[in-house]
Formats: structure tokens, C-alpha cells, sequence
């Protein structure tokens, strides 16, 4: 009867380690995509001063006029929000 515990015991933590070991790649993919607004809009604002010379310095570079609420709204769209 040990044996059948020690075996089955075996298994069941294989399979749990092994799922849960599959689903952190999943896990941290959806983090990334939580992040991606928070973390793009802080690293443009810390880059230039505030988010108005941020989205001047977007406008410059692509030819676009956007104000500060649609370079936001462009942010969260092209992270997939």
C-alpha cells in the first residue's frame, strides 16, 4: 500500500508542477499586456518632461497633431487595450 501512495503521490505532484509550470508563460504574457500602458506613458513622460513633450516629440516624428487625450488614447490602442 505504500508503494501505491509513494507512486501515486509521484504522479499528482508531476502533473501539478507541470501545469503550473505551463501557465506562468501565459501568466506573465498577460502581466506584460496589463503593464503596457502604465509603463509606456511613464517612460515617455520621464524621457521628456512631461506627456505634452512627449506627444510633441510623437507629433514631430510621425506627422501627426495629437493632443495629450488622444496620444493617451493612441498608447492604449497600440497596446492592445
Amino acid at each position: 500500500m505504500n508503494s501505491r501512495l509513494f507512486h501515486a503521490s509521484a504522479v499528482l505532484i508531476v502533473a501539478l508542477l507541470a501545469g503550473g509550470l505551463g501557465s506562468m508563460p501565459l501568466a506573465a504574457t498577460h502581466a506584460a499586456e496589463a503593464n503596457c500602458v502604465g509603463r509606456h506613458t511613464s517612460e515617455m513622460a520621464r524621457e521628456h518632461g512631461g506627456m505634452r513633450a512627449a506627444t510633441e516629440h510623437h507629433n514631430d516624428i510621425h506627422g501627426a497633431d495629437l493632443g495629450v487625450g488622444e496620444h493617451a488614447a493612441h498608447i492604449r490602442e497600440e497596446c492592445g487595450r
